[in-house]
């Protein structure tokens, strides 16, 4: 009985944020609508956040629930909590780098990505377009680290703060887009994803200190990088077949956008609303 009340409160909190989360992800719409409309403009942050969300979701998004929860899950059970302390913090630092890098390489060639992805916008829209993803892809540093402790607290049965996070995500966009678009216009908007990208690790940080404070379990995580580690290499391998559907995914994603770019600079925008 105390296992299936669990299950049912775990259940009723993730419901709590995904409704939240829905509800303030229409607020968040209909402000982008209100300051922008079904513009050129819109479409150009529509492109652009779409480079670091394919990151994510090819490099940790799909590797939550597949590898991370499962792998992190065996050690919570079998109380070896120090180990899974290192196992965490050598997979947010291969998150950090490996994001950190590829960020820093798609902000130097983002011309090219962005004439892949929409290559139908006029000139003028996609060098806006090019400045905007420069500016959107750090945050997929904090989303990534967001994500790999979403999976730890998720594991450790805390599942509040990963509900209720993204819904933390949203509010940096609406606060964003209400406080600086009449100042900065449509940067206002991803400053506000880089905000709430940050707004979410920061909001799973406090609920990782807050349960290694009770269960008196140490900080979390320990920071290493053990590439050898024998649960770091399952992950790894429990991750590449999902990997292989998302690349495909993907691949869906860029084809949408790129024929949706040659129906008019607004189209995009449309799309989206």
């Amino acid at each position: 009985m105390s296992t299936r009340r669990a299950i049912v409160t775990a259940a009723a909190v993730v419901m709590m944020g995904g409704v939240l989360s829905r509800v303030l992800g229409i607020v968040r719409e209909q402000v982008i609508a209100d300051r922008f409309g079904a513009t050129a403009t819109t479409s150009s942050f529509v492109a652009a956040t779409t480079v670091p969300t394919m990151v994510y979701d090819l490099l940790i998004g799909g590797a939550i629930s597949s590898a991370l929860v499962p792998v992190f899950s065996e050690y919570v059970v079998a109380g070896r909590d120090l180990e899974l302390r290192r196992i965490v913090g050598t997979v947010m630092s291969i998150a950090a780098v490996l994001l950190g890098v590829l960020a820093g390489l798609m902000v130097l060639f983002a011309g090219p990505v962005v004439e892949v992805l929409v290559p139908g916008l006029n000139p003028t829209v996609q060098r806006e377009t090019v400045v905007l993803t420069q500016i959107a892809l750090p945050s997929v540093v904090f989303f990534g680290l967001a994500g790999v402790s979403s999976a730890l607290l998720n594991s450790r049965g805390v599942f509040s703060y990963p509900a209720f996070s993204v819904g933390i995500y949203n509010v940096g966009i609406i606060a964003a887009a209400l406080l600086l678009a009449n100042y900065i216009g449509p940067v206002s908007l991803v400053l506000g994803v880089i905000a709430g990208a940050l707004l979410q690790l920061l909001v799973q940080l406090t609920g990782l200190r807050r349960r290694s404070t009770a269960s008196q379990s140490g900080s979390w995580p320990i920071f290493s990088l053990d590439l050898r580690n024998p649960a770091v290499l399952r992950i790894l391998k429990l991750y590449a077949p999902v990997a292989l559907g998302l690349v495909v995914s993907q691949i869906g994603v860029i084809i949408d956008r790129n024929l949706a770019s040659r129906t008019g600079d607004e189209s995009l925008a449309v799309l989206r609303f």
